[in-house]
């Protein structure tokens, strides 16, 4: 029945890529800022924040009918009491492998946090997000790599990345598996996602297609982003400081409207995968992790039937309410 749906859209989709302009923002010409402030602020002798919030577009993205222009992370902030206790960091498409990053520069430097802030993004690990070449993040890494080869060498700017033609061919030819849904290649889905439809049925089919592909993808063990996971929590334990890791909220409802009782099952399936396979590195230093993924209904997003994690200022509010409480706990027992 949508099969002409499903042409016609990669069809217009893949003209339209060779056009559409996507560009993934850097620093706008200033040192990369994530690792100028942690340098900065557990770098230079002084007193250095006890409370360190990573995070990536969910921490910093605000809907446009919000009233309360706060971020997720300035709510936490205030929530805290004294902003001087915490330092935030966060950009689009952060994830664990630039978290584990900046751990090393951390573990170098002379302070440390008493907790670090882990939210990890179910997305994070899944073929429309892992492996996409507009947010590979590849300067960032390189600044870092070269900041541990040599801390006296001046921080670069990081560039604006820009999608031209061509630039996610290998992406789109990459096969993927997905368990809810029959496409196979990134670049089938990726022409779907560019391509908005106001017609309900085929509105319906759209974001089937996005579900499966953010959340019911195949979750390996061995992932990348699992490992570097690992690895930051690891590190945090080594600096005798506590990793308080929770898995952002998602809109649970809104794929079970499209997938049925089946979306649930899988989502929740995918977070007992992910807490059993950061189990061991947990377990190590008496870090926490909770799991936060199917804690807002579809009222707290951007949008009712929205396929990604940005919260309005409701969402934002009760995830921020939720977090801080776990984070003034994990501080107040964590080693002085």
């Amino acid at each position: 029945m949508f099969a002409s749906y499903f042409t016609r859209r990669r069809l217009i989709a893949a003209g339209k890529a060779k056009t559409l302009r996507q560009i993934f923002p850097g620093s706008a010409g200033q040192p990369f800022p994530a690792l100028a402030a942690l340098i900065a602020q557990y770098g230079s002798g002084g007193a250095a924040p006890e409370l360190l919030l990573l995070g990536d577009s969910v921490s910093e993205r605000i809907a446009n009918e919000d009233t309360d222009r706060r971020t997720l992370h300035q709510m936490m902030i205030d929530r805290v009491g004294s902003a001087q206790s915490c330092l935030a960091i966060s950009h689009t498409a952060y994830q664990p492998a630039i978290y584990r990053d900046l751990m090393e520069v951390l573990a170098r430097l002379p302070a440390s946090p008493r907790v670090v802030m882990l939210p990890i993004n179910p997305r994070a690990f899944s073929p429309q997000w892992h492996g996409s070449p507009l947010w590979a993040l590849e300067q960032e890494h390189a600044a870092i790599r070269a900041w541990l080869a040599d801390p006296g060498r001046p921080i670069p700017a990081i560039a604006d990345v820009e999608a031209g033609e061509g630039f996610f061919d290998q992406f789109d030819r990459t096969r993927v598996r997905l368990q809810l849904s029959s496409l196979t290649r990134n670049g089938d889905l990726r022409a779907i996602s560019l391509m908005p439809t106001d017609n309900p049925a085929e509105q319906k089919v759209r974001y089937r297609e996005l579900f499966a592909w953010h959340y019911a993808y195949t979750f390996d063990e061995s992932h990348p982003k699992l490992l570097a996971l690992r690895d930051a929590i690891t590190l945090i334990g080594r600096m005798n400081a506590t990793a308080l890791c929770y898995l952002t909220p998602i809109n649970v409802e809104a794929g079970r409207d499209v997938h049925g009782r089946r979306f649930p099952d899988v989502a929740a399936a995918l977070a007992d995968q992910i807490a059993r396979a950061l189990a061991p590195a947990l377990g190590t230093g008496g870090h926490r992790f909770v799991d936060f993924s199917a804690a807002l209904g579809r009222e707290f997003f951007f949008k009712n039937n929205l396929a990604t994690e940005h919260l309005n200022a409701r969402g934002r509010d009760k995830l921020a309410a939720a977090a801080t409480a776990l984070l003034i706990e994990t501080r107040s027992r964590a080693q002085p």
